[in-house]
């Protein structure tokens, strides 16, 4: 590009904001493949803004940051034994400014909360076949 004093202006986008844009756009795809819309729809109705709901078995977490738009003034707890996956839908969930959405590394059949969360809970595994089922 010329810059009006007639010298050349580098338009190119510094190498980290590259690569935050490609990875917020690899971010989206998945969240498009895997998305709260798809997988836990008929949960959508009945979440309230300041809901918490825990993602039981979350992956990386595609699910969970559609859940946490839902709920911009609750909490989503993603929760997965797999540290890796815990990892990468902590990058995500930042990636795609998701503040409301925490992760706890726990075996879904004993959680490390007390009785008395009060939370929603999904199950993708649950979710997928629910989903299955109507095709």
């Amino acid at each position: 590009m010329i810059h009006a004093s007639g010298l050349s202006k580098d338009t190119r986008l510094p190498s980290d904001a590259v690569s935050k844009s490609r990875e917020k756009s690899r971010i989206e795809a998945a969240l498009v493949a895997r998305s709260a819309y798809t997988y836990a729809d008929f949960l959508l109705p009945h979440l309230q803004p300041d809901m918490i709901v825990l993602d039981l078995g979350c992956g990386q977490a595609t699910i969970s940051i559609g859940l946490s738009e839902t709920v911009p003034n609750g909490r989503v707890v993603g929760v997965d034994i797999d540290r890796y996956d815990l990892a990468v839908g902590r990058r995500n969930a930042a990636a795609m400014d998701r503040g409301n959405l925490a992760f706890a590394a726990a075996d879904g059949r004993r959680l490390p909360f007390g009785d008395r969360c009060g939370a929603l809970s999904l199950s993708a595994r649950n979710a997928e076949r629910r989903r299955q089922r109507r095709r």
